[in-house]
């Protein structure tokens, strides 16, 4: 479908209902399987209202994921880099202090008000922004991220599915957060000097809790038996799901990925004490975090590339 192809929601819904439960034979499963926005696409130029105007085109889809996605690794580099071909051994480290959070600017929600802004937002704080405070600056510059990026594109790659985050990781504390953000790093311009780091996606894992992979785990059920401190200095494999995206990276942009462990406050401040959520009487406790890559501990995003 074109650009302007609507989706009439209520409709769909009826004609699905009215077919697979009372047997109405109206053509409805003749339609996709789902329909899917591809954003991007676009150079980084402001509309008349002073924002980054991105494009994007509404597809049907027979089967999800799309027929012929690749389901692509791209993996962290000692360099911080991204690319499909495993990297040399290495690591890197930061610090999280609980007390001081990176903050949140921009957020896959539809709603949040003042304190998170939903939208794919450009990572960078400002004091216009409620959860900056007086922060300023790309977010990438504090201490606290890691970021990865791919050479500029040579050419447009789309992606479309399912995405997630794989990282072998430790930690000095028994418990732990870690974060990663899929950004489309837009090339430098007139309007956007610095470029523009629109973000895609974003998604968090606890690591005591890293056996549950999916939501539909039963928490309540499984608490007990996944609850898995972490020991200190020992090295674990965690798992983010960023869940699915569709996105078109023009020829020039760079996929970036950034890893952290805070983005408060779409998500709690881990304190890192190992505490139970609604216990706190531990002072919260600073956090030497560290992302291992290489042959043996292949730090990776698995992206959905479609030709």
């Amino acid at each position: 479908m074109g650009s302007g192809f609507p989706i009439p929601v209520p409709a769909l819904m009826f004609q699905w209902l009215d077919h697979f439960i009372k047997g109405v034979n109206n053509g409805v499963e003749k339609h996709g399987f789902c329909a899917f926005r591809i954003e991007g696409g676009t150079q980084a130029i402001k509309n008349a209202a002073g924002h980054l105007q991105a494009g994007g085109s509404w597809h049907e889809f027979r089967t999800w994921p799309p027929r012929h996605m690749r389901s692509t690794a791209f993996y962290l580099t000692p360099d911080r880099g991204l690319t499909t071909e495993k990297s040399a051994h290495g690591s890197l480290s930061y610090t999280y202090d609980p007390t001081k959070p990176l903050p949140t600017v921009g957020a896959s929600v539809s709603s949040g008000g003042s304190v998170v802004y939903p939208g794919p937002y450009n990572q960078v704080c400002s004091s216009a922004l409620l959860p900056c405070g007086t922060e300023t600056g790309p977010l990438n510059a504090r201490p606290d991220v890691l970021s990865f990026t791919t050479a500029p594109l040579d050419n447009d790659l789309e992606i479309t599915g399912p995405i997630s985050v794989h990282l072998w990781v430790s930690s000095t504390a028994v418990d732990t957060d870690f974060t990663a953000k899929l950004i489309d790093q837009y090339p430098a311009s007139a309007d956007y000097p610095g470029g523009y780091a629109m973000l895609l996606t974003d998604s968090v894992v606890r690591a005591r809790l890293r056996a549950f992979r999916r939501a539909g785990d039963d928490y309540t059920r499984l608490y007990g038996i996944r609850n898995q401190p972490l020991i200190p200095g020992e090295i674990y494999e965690v798992v983010i799901d960023l869940w699915a995206r569709s996105n078109l990276f023009p020829a020039g942009h760079q996929i970036r990925l950034d890893i952290s462990s805070s983005n408060f406050p779409l998500y709690d401040a881990n304190p890192n004490t190992g505490q139970p959520f609604a216990q706190r009487d531990l002072a919260p406790l600073i956090a030497h975090n560290t992302i291992f890559m290489g042959h043996k501990h292949p730090s990776h995003i698995v992206l959905p590339i479609r030709p």
